[in-house]
């Protein structure tokens, strides 16, 4: 009965969203023409980033201050540690989004960005987008843009998923494991598995309105900018990549595996209970984190050991992403540094696991940690890299 009436629900708010958004269509001109944006982007793609051919497409990797940083001549390589970045779902720009903070860390650190198929500059394509694939793609890219591991990978939210598998699988390649509020694999159950399933037919019928190039019917660009301290021109070229990417073949494939991707990784242990992990989460992700610890299926040896309990009463929402039952709301506070919404106003450590892990809660409600608590994350990966170390 919950499946039928959220399937009810789905097809109700589609209608909704077309009838709100059919006057838009006539009233707001799109912020970049077609051969506008598809100009912005070719200027400035072979500035950001290394463009190599991965399965006969174009996969983008950049690093930031590169001529500090030369891969091809070790005598000119430092001896920082090299954090990848890996976005979470469906960001347009991974470089741009996570520009704020890789900024404030390059001096202490090599910078490396990974834009995946229908991510930032890479290509679109329309094939399978299991974790197993994306990982080896991730890997053959860095290797023929010149980078060597071994890699600290910082996953933010679904990005997770290729981190631990290839923590996984590839456990000499990853120093260490650093996430940024990162959605934890837990098994889908039916109406999580309709509900993807139903955001790919949304971006299915969402995709043809930019093939009219008409406004996106849920949401437009300026919506999906994370990052509020992007300049002028970073925005221009964000909202150009961001219609370039909407909804595309290569994000509705990622959407269709996401359950298949999860018992994927399930399939093996997971590499938290060994590998040095820090891991952020927000105000309102820490309850959800700590249950999953803490269930001994998924984590039968980490040890997790609960610190100081400072959360509140979360839940999930029907985009799976995680909402309080306070009045308080993940968008209500976007454009500011922090939420006030929760005593919590420091970064704080609430739990300790495996050999040298870590759960922080940021002082914030925004999933886009990395945009809001960026000193904070500094501050405490600083000390982990000199624990590490």
């Amino acid at each position: 009965m919950a499946l039928i009436l959220e399937q009810i629900k789905f097809f109700f708010e589609m209608i909704m969203n077309l009838i709100t958004n059919l006057g838009e269509i006539f009233r707001e001109k799109r912020y970049l023409h077609e051969y506008q944006y598809k100009q912005l982007i070719k200027q400035e793609s072979g500035k950001m980033g290394h463009l190599v051919e991965v399965d006969g497409n174009l996969m983008n990797v950049f690093i930031y201050n590169e001529d500090q940083y030369k891969t091809d001549n070790p005598e000119n390589s430092n001896s920082n540690s090299t954090l990848v970045f890996i976005s979470g779902f469906g960001t347009a720009s991974p470089i741009l989004d996570f520009s704020t903070l890789y900024r404030l860390l390059s001096k202490q650190f090599n910078i490396v960005v990974i834009e995946k198929f229908g991510y930032g500059f890479s290509d679109i394509v329309d094939s399978e987008r299991s974790v197993a694939t994306q990982v080896r793609q991730d890997r053959e890219a860095l290797t023929k843009a010149g980078f060597q591991g071994p890699w600290i990978l910082v996953p933010h939210s679904r990005g997770a998923y290729e981190a631990i598998y290839w923590a996984q699988h590839y456990p000499e390649e990853v120093e260490a494991f650093v996430g940024l509020d990162i959605t934890m694999p837990y098994p889908c159950t039916e109406m999580e598995a309709q509900r993807h399933r139903q955001r790919v037919t949304r971006y299915r019928f969402n995709s043809l309105f930019f093939k009219l190039h008409l406004p996106p019917l849920i949401d437009y660009a300026q919506q999906f900018i994370f990052n509020p301290h992007m300049n002028e021109s970073e925005q221009k070229l964000y909202k150009a990549l961001y219609y370039k990417n909407a909804y595309n073949s290569s994000i509705q494939q990622e959407s269709s595996f996401i359950c298949e991707n999860i018992s994927t990784i399930l399939q093996y242990p997971t590499p938290f209970s060994t590998l040095p992990t820090l891991l952020f989460c927000t105000r309102l992700s820490q309850s959800l984190n700590k249950k999953i610890f803490q269930d001994k299926q998924i984590f039968p040896n980490l040890n997790f050991k609960i610190l100081e309990d400072t959360s509140k009463t979360t839940t999930t929402d029907n985009r799976g992403l995680l909402s309080t039952n306070t009045s308080s709301s993940t968008s209500a506070s976007k454009n500011s540094t922090d939420s006030t919404s929760s005593s919590i106003d420091t970064p704080t450590t609430i739990a300790t696991f495996g050999k040298m892990g870590k759960l922080v809660v940021l002082p914030t409600d925004q999933h886009y940690v990395h945009n809001y608590s960026f000193n904070a994350i500094h501050q405490e990966l600083e000390e982990f890299i000199k624990k590490l170390n």
